[in-house]
């Protein structure tokens, strides 16, 4: 008992120690932190939460009792939160437009917003940048907004302004920067990690598409981060593998020519092994040489079963292919089928290795 007891003082300590070291949320109204911010030359950082908002409390609870956000953001603003369904919070939360929760605040002491953000984040550092973005006048919200509306924003500004809308939930708004920033940026500036999150924007087949794809290796020299390149490909090549098959295209000629095209410029890409693309790469160029026994063979890779839809591709494609293979690899499908389901329960595959039987 007494064990239980020095367990539970020992917990209590050292909650209550991380709750000392981390953000230090003052016991102050919005007119009493307004003007000590004025006093001590400092924003208020405001945390609008409310009681039922699990991402209200996962920041409070674990993010914001970090001795590392305490060391951020205790020496440079002035940490108020306020649940706005009660109290002054209700009227705050009018004030603000606060409507989606937990949403963070950066206000002036004259009680005017600099900079918001929409929802949180399980890393300190991330949420820590967001903040420090907004906390620069230059690169902060209210600023690049009537920057912007003054007609004078060049290309990095309106990156920053991109950043601060989508941070701030502003989709509409951030959508329309998106768009006047594509139509200003050269051949040159499409190959920045600067500009990477407007690799979404390109469409396959465009001509942004096919300079971006033959410049791909200088693309890749300007990026620290490879993910956004790879992240970028498999969306454009991933759909169009996986629509191909899907929809049974390599029924037709045609299908069948177009599925080479995608398996010809996956490997041009160097993504042919990407674990996310591997799979139905394997399953579309084993199509076109009408491998029907490697086919039937990944049925027994469990990894690969249990992957959304590709066990009923499998059985589509040795159903196209079971007229098109010779004797002996007929053979071979029917001896890897059947050994198949003795493991599994499949009676599907079953229907399928019947007809190379015939």
């Amino acid at each position: 008992m007494r064990s239980i007891v020095i367990c539970i003082v020992f917990m209590s300590v050292v909650f209550v120690g991380r709750a000392q070291e981390g953000v230090k949320f003052e016991d102050l109204t919005f007119e009493q932190a307004l003007k000590k911010s004025k006093e001590e030359k400092k924003l208020v950082f405001m945390d609008c939460y409310t009681q039922w908002c699990g991402a209200c409390k996962v920041m409070l609870n674990t993010v914001f009792r970090e001795k590392e956000a305490g060391d951020f953001f205790n020496s440079r603003f002035i940490c108020l939160k306020c649940d706005m369904e009660v109290s002054e919070g209700v009227e705050l939360a009018k004030r603000f437009g606060v409507k989606g929760f937990p949403t963070f605040l950066l206000i002036r002491p004259d009680g005017t917003e600099q900079h918001r953000i929409l929802g949180g984040s399980s890393s300190l550092k991330d949420f820590i940048a967001w903040v420090e973005m907004g906390a620069r006048k230059e690169t902060s919200l209210d600023y690049l907004t009537k920057l912007y509306a003054a007609g004078k924003m060049k290309k990095k500004q309106l990156r920053d302004y991109h950043w601060a809308l989508y941070h701030a939930g502003f989709r509409e708004k951030d959508k329309e920067i998106m768009t006047k920033l594509a139509e200003k940026l050269s051949n040159k500036d499409w190959l920045q990690e600067d500009f990477s999150f407007l690799l979404g924007e390109i469409k396959y087949g465009d001509d942004r598409f096919k300079y971006m794809i033959e410049n791909l290796s200088s693309l890749r020299k300007n990026y620290k981060e490879q993910e956004s390149i790879n992240s970028w490909l498999y969306s454009i090549y991933g759909v169009r593998l996986k629509d191909c098959l899907y929809w049974e295209e390599f029924r037709t000629k045609e299908g069948l020519e177009k599925l080479g095209k995608i398996c010809q410029e996956v490997e041009m890409v160097g993504m042919q092994d990407d674990e996310r693309l591997k799979s139905a790469y394997m399953l579309a160029n084993d199509c076109i040489k009408k491998d029907a026994e490697k086919i039937v063979l990944m049925l027994e890779d469990t990894t690969f079963r249990e992957k959304k839809g590709y066990v009923r591709l499998v059985l589509s494609l040795l159903d196209y292919m079971s007229d098109k293979v010779d004797g002996v690899q007929a053979r071979k499908v029917v001896e890897s089928g059947e050994r198949i389901m003795k493991q599994l329960d499949m009676q599907d595959l079953k229907e399928v290795i019947e007809k190379y039987k015939q």
